[in-house]
């Protein structure tokens, strides 16, 4: 059995996660099988749901599979005639292909081919994804998160694309069914949809830091939901989704704080709340109110009321990060952001600012175990941006 068929039959099974190991290993592996022949010889290690790939193993199925792909996808696409041996093979050698480069373009608009021929099946091709994912070789690749979302379209017949912030007004101006007639009406996606996806992408985050497609596939999670909470009418789906963003909230607090120069995470947080607001959605999730029974409210000033608390807290959740790490940046946008979300002039934002911010722009506050000259930066870029924000607004 070649490797190429060996490891195509391993990520069959759908691995729960994927790791490259060291050139090394491969060595050790051969070395360390059991006394049976084929065993010790097989360059792969598969327990308990968990796949290691020796990098040398990889690249050499690799190879061998490019020229299995290009054969295999003539005789599937090439002459007309749909043969069921190339199929299988050409689902094999991209699997391995993949798995090596993430971001083989053909190799994936070969999978979406077949999904659409319905050869490839849609969620169990989500499944896999999600298994390359793991992998740190695959998890900073925007194609292939292009490819999950592409299938999350098919299946529930989500919206087109990838919200990009700058376009988070209009992400989700228009519902589109499946080009090619697959779904034929919009679906709701449970939270447990969606929890999911927030779990691959926090998962990408972590094995991958500053992962900039992982935070946008959340970005594209999370717009699904606004738009639910802006068009579903369904009360006990509603509290659900509101449930979902209030812990989504507490869970990129809790992020931050675990990972305080994750300016991505940071910037995440802020276009969260912020759509929140301008939805006016801010005041019905249940982080707002101190007990379960207010969590939908139909009256309009209360809803703004509760926004402006928890706007309160966000604001004091900036203050208490920034004051125990000033010296790092992504912080200090992070207040900035919450302050122009609040209101620049606030009672609460200037208390702090003379407490804490002018101290370090005159260079009285400088507590050892911090960089004070990259600090007072920081502070004196603060002091303009507020100047030029109470300027503008009188």
């Amino acid at each position: 059995m070649s490797s190429v068929t060996q490891l195509a039959n391993i990520l069959d099974k759908i691995p729960s996660s994927i790791e490259i190991l060291p050139d090394e290993s491969y060595e050790f592996i051969q070395q360390a099988g059991s006394p049976d022949a084929h065993q010790a010889a097989t360059p792969f290690l598969f327990i308990e749901g968990n796949l290691g790939v020796p990098k040398k193993a990889l690249y050499r199925a690799y190879v061998e599979a490019l020229v299995i792909f290009a054969s295999a996808k003539k005789g599937t696409f090439g002459e007309g005639v749909y043969s069921a041996q190339a199929v299988h093979t050409l689902v094999a050698s991209s699997v391995v292909i993949l798995l090596a480069n993430p971001g083989h373009l053909t190799a994936l608009n070969v999978r979406k081919r077949l999904v659409q021929r319905r050869v490839l099946d849609s969620k169990r091709e989500l499944e896999l994804t999600a298994a390359l994912l793991t992998s740190r070789n695959c998890s900073n690749q925007s194609i292939l998160w292009h490819h999950r979302q592409w299938l999350l379209h098919r299946i529930y017949g989500l919206f087109d694309g990838t919200m990009q912030s700058s376009e988070a007004q209009n992400t989700l101006s228009q519902i589109r069914t499946s080009p090619d007639g697959e779904i034929s009406s919009h679906v709701l996606v449970s939270r447990e949809v969606i929890d999911k996806e927030l779990s691959i992408a926090s998962r990408a985050c972590e094995i991958y830091s500053r992962n900039y497609f992982a935070w946008t596939h959340r970005h594209f999670c999370m717009e699904l939901v606004m738009h639910s909470l802006n068009s579903i009418m369904d009360p006990t789906y509603l509290e659900e989704m509101a449930k979902l963003v209030s812990d989504e909230v507490i869970a990129i607090r809790l992020w931050i704080e675990r990972h305080i120069s994750d300016s991505s995470a940071v910037h995440y947080l802020v276009i969260l709340i912020e759509r929140l607001s301008a939805a006016g959605l801010i005041g019905i999730l249940p982080f707002a109110f101190p007990h379960p029974e207010n969590r939908l409210l139909p009256n309009v000033n209360d809803i703004a009321q509760t926004g402006a608390k928890d706007f309160f807290s966000s604001m004091s959740h900036a203050m208490s990060l920034l004051r125990s790490y000033p010296d790092h940046e992504s912080l200090w946008h992070y207040f900035r952001a919450i302050s122009h979300l609040a209101d620049a002039k606030g009672d609460d934002i200037q208390a702090f600012t003379h407490s804490f911010i002018y101290p370090w722009a005159c260079r009285s506050l400088s507590p050892s175990g911090f960089d004070s000259m990259r600090i007072t930066i920081y502070a004196y870029r603060f002091l303009v941006w507020q100047a030029f924000q109470v300027g503008t607004s009188i």
